[in-house]
This record gives C-alpha cells, structure tokens and sequence, in this order.
C-alpha cells in the first residue's frame, strides 16, 4: 500500500466512530471512485457505524454507501443491507434518478435481493420520473431488476422501452445490451420501435458493439 493510502487508511480507522455521517459516505466513495481497495478493517468499521446512524443518513448518502460497497466488492453485511434497504422503501419519493439506480445497481452486484417492497417502490418511483433518467440509470435500472429476478410490473418495462428507442444513440454498447439482456431475462417482449432501434444501433455501431 503506498505510502499516501496508509496514513490516509490508519487516520480512518482510528477516527472512524468520530466520522459524520457524510464523511463515512464520501470517505467511502472516494476509495471505491480510486478503486483503491482499503481493507476490511476500514469497510467493516464503516458498516457497523452506518448501521447505527442509518436514520440520519440522506437519500444521497445511502445510495453513494452503497454504491462504494459494490464496486469495491466487500460485503458490509446484512444488517446494513437491509436498514439502507428499509430506508429506501421509507423516503423512496426523496430518491433522485441515480440515486435509486446506483442502490439498485449495487445491491444486484452484491447479489443480494434487498426485499419484494424495496424493489416494487422503487420500479414505481422511477415511473413517475423516467424521462429525467440518463440512459445509463435507465440500462443500471433494468440490468439490475432482472439480475435479481424481480418483475417490476409492464408499466417500468414498456415506458423504459419507449425512452430507449427515443434515445438510442445516447446510450452505449454496453447499456444496449444489458437492456436487451434485461428484457430477455425478464420475459417481457418490448416495442418493435426499441428492436427496430437498436438492430439498427448495433449495425451503425458493429465495430464497438464487437469489443466489448
């Protein structure tokens, strides 16, 4: 560990009980942004101080907690998992766009299912708000709810296929495909508009498509 990271990573450790709430959270996010994986004693820390202050933190907190917990590939727990989860589905309406996405996102790669209530609210929530999703929330959004299996009703489903195929040239390869992915996994045929646009997409976009 360079030199930098280790004195960052003790005074951490050591302060970590004396942290507000919001530098728990950006401390977080910062070593998962680097991709810097810092340890468990500090990911552990954190998590059984989240635990205990959950009520206090901010939609945006939650969702950046739990976002950093994904990429850096650590477990935090369950207990932690299931009060940001309880959170969620209690302020869902103070919930941004990425905010719900990147949580969504971040409980799918931990392979953990937050709960039937989590993922209802918050398929119904991104409804009401799609048109300001980008098109990476809106592909995150639906990779996510099909990797863990949930069906979040045709309304999500039809609606997000209807913004894919108005936009198709905002989205990636990758956020192509994992919507396709998606809507395979899924069990829902989308409008012939997204697969007309996006068979298109992949011929205009072939040599990028191919690579990744």
């Amino acid at each position: 560990m360079p030199s930098c990271y280790l004195v960052a990573h003790m005074a951490t450790v050591t302060d970590m009980h004396e942290l507000p709430l919001q530098d728990i959270s950006n401390t977080l996010w910062a070593y998962a942004t680097l991709r810097h994986y810092p340890g468990s004693e500090l990911l552990d820390g954190a998590a059984k101080q989240a635990v205990f202050t959950i009520q206090r933190f901010k939609p945006q907190e939650v969702a950046n907690t739990l976002w950093s917990y994904a990429t850096l590939g650590h477990d935090p727990n369950n207990l932690l998992l299931d009060a940001m989860a309880a959170q969620m589905a209690e302020r869902i309406q103070h919930f941004r766009s990425q905010a719900i996405s990147n949580s969504l996102w971040a409980y799918a790669k931990l392979g953990y299912n937050p709960g039937r209530e989590v993922l209802d609210v918050t398929a119904q929530r991104a409804v009401q708000s799609l048109p300001q999703y980008t098109s990476q929330e809106i592909a995150n959004t639906l990779w996510a709810l099909a990797t863990l299996e949930h069906h979040p009703g045709v309304q999500l489903l039809d609606a997000s296929a209807v913004q894919i195929a108005r936009r198709i040239e905002q989205f990636s390869p990758q956020d192509t495909t994992n919507s396709l992915w998606a809507y395979a996994k899924l069990f829902h045929y989308p409008c012939n508009d997204l697969l007309q646009s996006a068979a298109m997409y992949c011929l205009r976009h072939w040599h990028r498509c191919a690579t990744q």
